[in-house]
């Protein structure tokens, strides 16, 4: 008994659906080829945008809770996290979110705090913080002593003249208005807390800010 030959219309047939099958395939792998080089820019996450701000300016305490509320309520609007210290004498803030969210969330704040937002900023690739917390303390800068910041209001210390200026605290030995506590008792605690902040921030990995001039 001989062998079953195939005619020529089927091994034509079977080719065209070979060839249909292998071409099908071609496209498939190039679609998940074409993806998958395009993913890595499809998820990239833009750079962050980490700003600080703060300012001395006085708050009636019965408003406090309300700016607290309405500050937390713009954080998440905008998807801004970070933290924000309120007090009677001001405002103390470290946030970060999209260059395009910072932008709108600054013009709330200043609407809702009634300035203008002076801010510094920096950029870091991930987001540096986890939550929305506005907080409502007793000073925005830990002295742990009662300050008239009325004292120094208007004054500007040029980053030039800073140890001049210091050196002249020192000897006069002024004392804040009340008289309790000399100038160079609170600059000496303050210097005790912006170094202790500074490696607070450098142990969590948080990226420092450019260098701003000291004013007030």
């Amino acid at each position: 008994m001989g062998l079953h030959r195939p005619s020529k219309r089927s091994i034509a047939r079977e080719t065209h659906e070979m060839s249909r099958k292998k071409s099908f395939l071609f496209r498939v792998f190039s679609r998940l080829s074409r993806a998958k080089l395009k993913l890595p820019i499809i998820l990239r996450v833009s750079e962050y945008q980490i700003i600080t701000f703060y300012e001395f300016k006085r708050f009636a305490a019965a408003d406090l809770e309300r700016l607290q509320d309405d500050l937390k309520a713009s954080m998440r609007e905008h998807s801004i996290k970070g933290t924000i210290i309120l007090a009677s004498e001001g405002f103390n803030a470290t946030v970060a979110g999209t260059t395009e969210n910072i932008k709108t969330f600054i013009t709330a704040a200043e609407s809702i705090l009634k300035t203008t937002v002076n801010y510094k900023s920096s950029y870091h690739q991930d987001m540096p913080f986890h939550r929305v917390d506005v907080k409502i303390k007793p000073e925005i800068v830990t002295l742990k002593r009662h300050v008239d910041i009325s004292f120094g209001d208007g004054t500007h210390v040029d980053p030039k003249n800073w140890n001049e200026n210091k050196q002249r605290v020192v000897s006069n030995k002024q004392t804040t208005k009340d008289g309790d506590h000399s100038l160079n008792d609170l600059l000496k605690n303050l210097k005790e807390v912006c170094e202790k902040a500074y490696k607070d921030e450098l142990k969590a990995g948080i990226p420092s800010p450019p260098k701003r001039t000291f004013s007030r």
